[in-house]
């Protein structure tokens, strides 16, 4: 229910679902097998599971998915920073 993609050489994944009652994710994180770590990234604009994600040069693209609520965008252009603290 979450989605995935491959930019320099770094695996990201984006949104998911808990489970009934409990909602989708609007979370995105990368992990760098060379380092073996895991990085929490800022979260997308919309919660969304079911959807696709595609890299284009160093920007990951999010399409379609759900999350219950009518008025979500479709497309969303997810930059990759750090989150914040």
């Amino acid at each position: 229910m979450s989605a995935g993609c491959v930019v320099n050489e770094t695996m990201y994944i984006s949104g998911g679902y808990k489970g009934p009652y409990r909602g989708h994710l609007d979370n995105l994180w990368s992990y760098c097998a060379d380092t073996d770590t895991w990085r929490e990234h800022r979260s997308m604009n919309h919660a969304r599971s079911y959807h696709t994600m595609v890299a284009c040069d160093t920007n990951l693209i999010v399409c379609g998915g759900v999350n219950y609520i009518p008025s979500v965008d479709t497309f969303e252009d997810v930059k990759v920073r750090p989150k914040e603290k």
